[in-house]
């Protein structure tokens, strides 16, 4: 991109292939040139497991198409604000959007991670709140289908034991390996 490309770091977890999160960067990417990146912390309950890289090989080709280009992806420590701190020494960033559970689930929000992030490094934040609502995760699934696109988290949930859905709220759930081959199947498929 040029170097009049606005970098854009995107920071998400859980929520980096829902449909909000795909709005959000379809819709910045419509205002200009921009660069994305997709940082994506390790679990903090569990932070030795594969669990942000399958959360990261699964988001991307989602997120690739709504930038309309290539997103970065890189799995970050086990606090988001030094990841963001990291990346942003190597390379500033002139935005973030930061993705997170609904109100009542986010543990950012609970520690007021968007302020934090504006205070430590002067960058805009702009918060982009997944739903909770089922009815919104089938509208997304079915656009998607009739756009062409792979369904990713039926690509997951075919990865899962049917008791273990990737979107239960239980954190201490590990994604097997399948669905990694599962990602991978359907990027290379595109």
């Amino acid at each position: 991109m040029s170097s009049q490309s606005a970098r854009i770091l995107v920071v998400a977890h859980r929520t980096a292939a829902t449909q909000a999160l795909y709005n959000a960067v379809r819709d910045r990417a419509k205002h200009g040139p921009c660069e994305f990146t997709l940082l994506v912390p390790r679990a903090y309950w569990d932070g030795d497991t594969d669990e942000a890289a399958v959360t990261l090989e699964l988001a991307l080709p989602f997120l690739d198409r709504a930038a309309r280009g290539h997103v970065e992806g890189i799995v970050g420590p086990i606090d988001p604000l030094d990841g963001i701190g990291e990346l942003h020494r190597l390379e500033p960033f002139d935005e973030v959007i930061l993705s997170t559970l609904p109100v009542h689930l986010s543990r950012w929000l609970r520690r007021d991670l968007p302020h934090r992030i504006t205070r430590a490094f002067g960058l805009p934040v702009h918060v982009v709140t997944a739903s909770n609502e089922r009815h919104r995760d089938r509208e997304r699934d079915a656009a998607h289908r009739r756009e062409g696109h792979p369904d990713l988290e039926s690509a997951v949930r075919g990865a899962l034991p049917m008791n273990m859905h990737a979107h239960d709220d239980e954190p201490r759930r590990r994604l097997p390996m399948a669905a990694v081959r599962a990602a991978r199947r359907a990027r290379t498929r595109q």
